[in-house]
């Protein structure tokens, strides 16, 4: 399983928990591009291996997929790695996508992104989270397309069934309503700061993504 930060491995978790239930004979590689993925879950007990995934050159990805000779290979959400495509799907391995989501402005559905969208149809199957972007696939003649929401939400109801009390949130709050932003950016704190400040019955939890 490959996510770029700590926000795909959210997507892609609830996917690794189910595989390791129900197939606990099988091993989990999870890899991250970001230091803010890999810092806060390389300790991650759902996955037998964690790493960085090496940079995404023809040698490193021949490299790596030799080492780590997978069964089959998972890219979360916006992840598509050219050379390690191309040598998983040169080997035979399947390669699925999760969560993916395509927007008409992307480089897959430009003129010149002809080498980039070749890519794409070196992918097994593509779990997408809209209608929009299986749509967009069929253009490229991209048929393989399971229309599946986004597993973050799976994630965030698993998150709220093992949810455990937290007195020092209970008594922060004082009986008002909270706003919880997390991993906000600065064109989301644009938005909910004057929102937040007109409403005096209201207390606010910011988790910039950058602090």
């Amino acid at each position: 399983f490959h996510a770029a930060s700590l926000g795909e491995f959210e997507q892609g978790r609830p996917l690794m928990e189910r595989l390791r239930r129900r197939h606990p004979e099988k091993k989990i590689l999870l890899t991250f591009f970001s230091p803010s993925g890999y810092e806060v879950r390389k300790n991650y007990e759902g996955a037998d291996v964690v790493c960085y995934l090496p940079f995404d050159t023809p040698l490193n990805a021949r490299k790596f997929v030799r080492l780590a000779h997978p069964e089959a290979a998972f890219f979360i959400k916006y992840e598509f790695w050219r050379n390690y495509i191309d040598v998983l799907h040169r080997e035979g391995i399947p390669i699925y996508s999760v969560s993916s989501i395509f927007r008409d402005k992307q480089i897959f559905f430009r003129s010149y992104g002809r080498n980039y969208a070749r890519c794409l149809k070196r992918i097994t199957h593509f779990y997408v989270q809209n209608e929009r972007s299986r749509e967009l696939l069929a253009k490229l003649g991209v048929e393989a397309v399971s229309v599946v929401g986004d597993t973050r939400f799976d994630r965030v109801a698993d998150i709220r069934r093992q949810a455990r009390p937290l007195p020092l949130a209970g008594s922060f709050a004082e009986g008002r309503q909270v706003l919880v932003a997390g991993s906000s950016w600065t064109p989301d704190e644009d938005i909910l700061i004057p929102y937040f400040n007109g409403r005096l019955e209201m207390k606010l939890v910011l988790a910039p993504h950058v602090v």
